[in-house]
């Protein structure tokens, strides 16, 4: 969203999408070298791993699938993406090392909604629905934030800023307008100024971010309030999360956004925010880039 709080969700493609392109090195790994061996936690083994992506690729009826004699990886990411992508004349195809140790029936999930989407077919809804309920356990999403936030080297996860402390702003914000009981999310700033995305929930992680260009004397507080408080509207209202804007924020989630206080002036604050910072930076941002070409 432009300058004003908005919400991100890291998702592999939902059903429908298409995996990028698929590049194709020159030359198959040893299967038995460290590059080609799946990634898996001591709960689980290669064999299990592998024997898991066969039994998928047997159950299917496409020849070509078979053909490509596809290998399971489980490869450190900061997302719950999968990717395929040609080793040779073979297919790879990767899973976050946090589905390792997943149960069986969840990674075979998983590894049939990649082979549909990487051959563009229509993916089975049974087992995209299985695999979702799994990863949003709250067992699993504490597990992921952690890596999310140890592996991610854009955002800091300092709450106390040079101004404010998200800690605090949170704590207030729940007291008064969730009574005390919404839980904590992690609370975290972008690394980088952003002018552009001033927030964001990635409900995958249970996690916050703002971006540091809040974090200053200029800010008024209810303006970092209204963004910290519309990105908790998010986790509180999970049913707003959607690939589309208008999922984001129906009018149910507007009509809440507007018991914000000092609504109209966070607003007033936050328009006059992307006419004089946000669209001058990205219009010369763009400009930059055309002269670059």
């Amino acid at each position: 969203m432009r300058a004003q709080a908005g919400r991100s969700s890291v998702t592999g493609p939902a059903p429908g999408t298409r995996t990028a392109r698929c590049a194709r090195p020159e030359s198959l790994p040893d299967e038995d070298s460290a590059a080609s061996r799946p990634r898996l936690t001591a709960t689980a083994n290669a064999a299990a791993a592998q024997a898991i992506l066969d039994t998928v690729v047997s159950e299917g009826r496409s020849d070509r699938t078979k053909r490509d004699r596809p290998l399971l990886q489980f490869h450190p990411m900061v997302s719950f993406h999968y990717r395929t992508r040609y080793v040779g004349d073979r297919l790879l195809v990767q899973l976050p090392d946090l589905m390792a140790d997943g149960p069986p029936q969840v990674v075979a999930d998983l590894l049939a909604v990649a082979l549909a989407d990487h051959y563009r077919r229509k993916e089975p809804a049974d087992r995209w629905s299985r695999y979702l309920a799994y990863r949003h356990r709250r067992e699993v999403v504490a597990r992921a934030q952690l890596l999310y936030l140890a592996r991610n080297r854009q955002v800091r996860t300092e709450v106390r800023g040079s101004t404010y402390d998200l800690g605090e702003l949170f704590d207030g914000l729940n007291a008064l307008y969730f009574r005390g009981e919404l839980p904590r999310p992690a609370l975290a700033w972008t690394a980088r100024p952003s002018r552009g995305t001033l927030g964001f929930y990635l409900e995958d992680f249970d996690v916050v971010v703002l971006s540091p260009v809040l974090d200053g004397p200029t800010v008024p507080r209810y303006a970092i309030e209204s963004i910290l408080y519309h990105e908790l509207l998010h986790k509180a209202m999970p049913h707003t999360l959607g690939l589309h804007t208008e999922r984001h924020h129906p009018p149910e989630f507007r009509a809440a956004e507007r018991r914000f206080l000092l609504h109209e002036p966070a607003k007033a604050w936050t328009d006059a925010f992307w006419r004089t910072t946000a669209a001058p930076a990205a219009e010369a941002a763009a400009r930059g880039r055309g002269r670059r070409r």
